[in-house]
């Protein structure tokens, strides 16, 4: 039987009064997760939102002028993004699993990506210019990368499946594909600002 409208609506109040609570306040060490991850429409809904938040940190830290550091900040919400969904999801964290799944995508599915973040971090070296060029357009790989990372991942844990079993290699194109559609919805929202 499908949920009815406000059903739907109320999980949707739900997951964003919990969102906004969770986005300000870590949780102490050890603590339970409170989403409750019975209702499968809620936890989708959580964590969407989830990559969302972090898609507008990894955007941030795409801004970091300091050369390396800000691809080490990106990956750095990258990871805390990946710890973040396998509490929502109940998945035992993998910290192994996790950086290659990472390297791997973003690494080996976005040779480019790499490679222009690299260019982005040299360029940012030349006086005024550099920093202009860097700043216009690592925010927006930043968050589709994220986007993308997020995507992979819960379309993975709705099939019930642990980090370890993701197969880098038949995400790839999914992965593409997201990243995409991150990038759009970067350029989307900044024209909406």
């Amino acid at each position: 039987m499908p949920p009815n409208k406000a059903s739907t609506e109320c999980k949707a109040k739900l997951a964003t009064e919990l969102f906004e609570r969770e986005s300000h306040i870590d949780p102490p060490q050890g603590a339970k997760d409170p989403a409750p991850n019975t209702d499968k429409n809620f936890r989708r809904l959580y964590a969407d939102r989830t990559v969302h938040q972090w898609c507008q940190w990894a955007t941030m830290a795409g801004f970091v002028p300091i050369p390396a550091v800000d691809l080490l900040s990106i990956s750095a919400v990258q990871a805390k993004m990946v710890h973040r969904l396998c509490q929502i999801y109940d998945k035992r964290f993998e910290r192994d699993a996790i950086s290659s799944i990472i390297s791997g995508l973003v690494g080996g599915s976005l040779t480019g990506l790499v490679s222009a973040g690299l260019a982005f971090t040299l360029i940012k070296n030349i006086p005024v210019v550099g920093t202009t060029m860097s700043t216009l357009t690592l925010p927006a790989v930043a968050f589709g990368a994220t986007h993308a990372l997020g995507a992979v991942l819960i379309q993975h844990f709705e099939n019930d499946l642990e980090i370890s079993e993701l197969s880098v290699k038949e995400v790839e194109q999914y992965f593409l594909d997201q990243f995409e559609k991150g990038k759009a919805l970067f350029h989307k929202k900044k024209l909406a600002d």
